[in-house]
């Protein structure tokens, strides 16, 4: 978790500003530190988008939560205090423990919707649902080879799959995804700082990095030649100082 200030500090400190009033947080600071998230956002989903590196590599910025599925066997990613940028993973029935004493049982509770189930901790699970798109669903319904069917949902073979649509995770097949219990593992919809006294969920060893790309947007508003703060600083002292950076 970073706060505004270390960010601003680190910020201040590449532009060279630190002590004085130049960038004002709300004007500065703030926009560029948003825009700087939106791109780690934007980096994330792409590489989950193309397959450009494993789970591992964004095991920092992953978060688990459990869901009861509804008793038309989906989970509405709502309720966590945050909404859900991409999925990672769906582990259907893993194994939990109470949030307070592990020997507490936990059971479904009686609700017809989806939910959130903060009391519950992910514990672990076996093999990952197989994500599938829903144009396959028909499909894989009536064919045993395929993961999610329900041909072969009462024999030992039974696999599942989840597709995604409008914000809810559906899990296959049908017949056994009515309130279950389900691990669903994600990345977060970064939500926008909005005062000096805001937070960012990114790790600590992002600081610099984060920094180093909030100050070129806000250096990129002195030049929107997009020259880079770099050379904005080289100019500086050249016209000031009358010498050369380099």
């Amino acid at each position: 978790m970073l706060t505004y200030a270390q960010i601003e500090k680190a910020i201040l400190a590449k532009l060279d500003a630190e002590g004085s009033e130049r960038y004002l947080p709300e004007q500065d600071i703030i926009p560029a530190i948003n825009a700087a998230v939106s791109r780690v956002q934007a980096a994330a989903s792409y590489m989950l988008a193309n397959r450009k590196g494993s789970e591992e590599i964004l095991r920092d910025f992953t978060r688990v939560s459990i869901f009861q599925t509804s008793v038309d066997g989906w989970v509405a990613l709502t309720g966590m205090g945050h909404t859900v940028s991409n999925v990672v993973a769906v582990y259907p029935q893993p194994d939990l423990k109470k949030e307070v004493g592990s020997g507490e049982p936990h059971v479904i509770v009686g609700n017809q919707s989806s939910l959130y189930r903060g009391d519950l901790v992910y514990l672990g699970a076996n093999k990952p649902c197989k994500r599938v798109t829903m144009e396959m669903v028909p499909v894989i319904k009536d064919n045993s080879i395929m993961e999610g069917n329900e041909v072969t949902a009462h024999t030992p073979r039974f696999q599942w799959a989840y597709y995604l649509n409008q914000g809810r995770i559906y899990l296959l097949p049908r017949s056994r995804a009515s309130q279950v219990f389900c691990a669903v593992a994600y990345i977060e919809n970064f939500a926008p700082m909005t005062d000096t006294s805001g937070t960012v969920s990114l790790p600590d060893y992002m600081l610099q990095q984060l920094a180093t790309w909030a100050a070129y947007y806000v250096t990129w508003k002195q030049d929107p030649s997009a020259e880079g703060y770099r050379v904005i600083a080289a100019r500086d002292a050249s016209e000031l100082f009358g010498f050369s950076t380099n």
